[in-house]
C-alpha cells in the first residue's frame, strides 16, 4: 500500500444533493463520508490526471439522482492525520464506463468504519467538517452545472 506524498493535490468530485449544497455554495460534510460498511472515499491525484481530465471523468459519472457540480482541490499534506486518515494511492478499474482510473486514490480513515443510522464519533464528523470547508475554498466548478 503505496500513501501518496503530502505534497499531491488530490481532487473530490461533487455532486447534488449528495455532497454540495447549491445554495450555499459550499461542499457538505457528507462529501468525506465513507460509503456504509468502508472507512474509503475515492478522490483522483492531479499528479495524474488533469482538472479537465477529473471535470470530465465526473461528469460521466453523473446520473439521474446526482449532478456534477464540480470538484473539490486539496493538498495530502493539509489533511493527513496522524493516527486517524492518510490517502492511499489506488489505481483501479471502473467497470461500468469501461475506464481505467490510474488516477484513483482514497482517503482511508483509519479507524472509522461507517454505519448505517449511526453518526461518526466527533473527531471523524470535525475531520470531514475540516475537509469540506478546504474542498469549498479550491472548488472548481463544471461547465453546466
Amino acid at each position: 500500500m503505496e500513501l501518496a506524498d503530502i505534497n499531491e493535490e488530490i481532487a473530490r468530485n461533487l455532486y447534488s444533493p449528495f455532497h454540495y449544497d447549491s445554495q450555499k455554495r459550499k461542499v457538505k460534510p457528507a462529501a468525506f463520508k465513507p460509503p456504509v460498511g468502508s472507512n474509503e472515499v475515492s478522490v483522483l491525484r492531479l499528479q495524474v490526471w488533469s482538472l479537465d481530465k477529473i471535470l470530465e471523468y465526473g461528469k460521466l459519472c453523473e446520473s439521474a439522482d446526482k449532478n456534477f457540480m464540480g470538484t473539490g482541490i486539496l493538498k495530502v499534506g493539509a489533511i493527513n492525520e496522524k493516527g486517524i486518515l492518510e490517502v492511499r494511492i489506488s489505481p483501479m478499474q471502473d467497470d461500468v464506463r469501461n475506464i481505467f482510473l490510474e488516477a484513483h486514490a482514497d482517503i482511508v480513515y483509519l479507524n472509522y468504519i461507517a454505519e448505517r443510522g449511526k453518526e461518526a464519533p466527533p473527531q471523524i464528523l470535525l475531520l470531514m467538517k475540516k475537509l469540506a470547508e478546504l474542498a469549498s475554498q479550491n472548488f472548481h466548478q463544471a461547465e453546466n452545472s
